[in-house]
């Protein structure tokens, strides 16, 4: 009887000694950590985002801390170091404890159009029948922590608004006349200089007893040194007659064109103007005309730059 009982815990025990040495003899030195996600995107964009430091911890899964210089990220027990930025990734070290390894995070367009992210690191397995187990294991929660931040990460950057910080949309020019007056500064215009325009524009329009479609548009670009090409418009129903500066335009109703509505002053919309050039060129679209902004709020009466509401357009093809 003592010998059936014996038999009994040792051949179970017996086949987990030969179940772990077969593990241990048939484990690699190394093993390939790899994880990938598909997603409907744009790498450029993309990549131009993992620069900034400061954004990170608006989809990491985790903790993100800033020393100094450096940014560490925290997800599923593994420490991420960022290291190194390159044109189409970022650069890792990956730390736990005693382990230690460098991990690459990509992001590319495959030959179907969609956006490829992936993780891949490689750890090395010890000789250790003991700490080879433990490495293949820490492999095991490896890969599911790249899993984790890739899916993270795939949910973020599928919004053209988290890509280029603002709210791009592709939409069509609702009107088609327009009364503008343009005017040369040597200086860029003030808020009061350029509503002096725009009151002159409005006069005009009364004069010849028409109606305004819409908000007053802008538009300021520096051609020279001392020298800032000012135009203003604004939408009326039918073409009105030119006299002096002030000239009827017209634009193609129904043509494409890009909107986006931001709030803040001068400094945000310069980044807005920033970001939807770089939409164009990353979605190969090209100017059709100069882009303007329509003045939402009425900037004489509101002071307070941060308060302003505007919508930035650029025509396109």
């Amino acid at each position: 009887m003592m010998s059936l009982a014996r038999k009994k815990i040792w051949m179970p025990l017996g086949a987990v000694i030969v179940l772990v040495t077969v593990l241990v003899v048939a484990l690699p030195l190394q093993s390939k950590v790899y994880e990938q996600i598909k997603i409907i995107s744009v790498a450029d964009a993309f990549n131009r985002q993992l620069l900034k430091d400061s954004i990170w911890h608006q989809w990491w899964p985790g903790r993100v801390i800033t020393t100094g210089k450096n940014l560490v990220l925290e997800a599923d027990g593994f420490s991420f170091e960022k290291k190194k930025n390159y044109l189409n990734g970022v650069e890792f070290q990956v730390v736990q404890n005693s382990f230690s390894i460098p991990a690459t995070l990509s992001v590319v367009t495959d030959s179907t159009g969609y956006v490829v992210l992936s993780l891949h690191a490689v750890v090395d397995w010890p000789r250790h029948p003991v700490k080879r187990i433990q490495s293949y294991f820490l492999s095991v929660r490896l890969k599911d922590a790249f899993r984790h931040i890739l899916s993270s990460q795939s949910k973020y950057f599928s919004s053209i608004k988290n890509l280029y910080d603002i709210d791009i949309e592709e939409t069509t020019v609702q009107f088609e006349f327009y009364t503008t007056l343009t005017h040369y500064f040597s200086h860029p215009p003030s808020v009061a200089e350029q509503y002096a325009l725009i009151g002159a524009v409005k006069q005009f329009i009364r004069k010849h007893h028409s109606v305004e479609n819409g908000a007053p548009m802008l538009h300021v670009s520096q051609t020279g040194n001392n020298e800032y090409y000012t135009q203003v418009a604004i939408p009326v129903p039918t073409p009105l007659p030119d006299e002096g500066n002030i000239k009827s335009k017209q634009m193609l109703k129904g043509g494409n064109i890009l909107k986006a509505q931001v709030k803040g002053g001068y400094r945000i919309l310069a980044n807005a103007r920033q970001q939807m050039r770089n939409y164009m060129a990353d979605h190969h679209k090209q100017p059709a005309a100069i882009p303007f902004e329509t003045l939402i709020t009425n900037r004489l009466e509101q002071p307070d730059e941060t308060q302003w509401v505007t919508d930035v357009y650029f025509p396109i093809f």
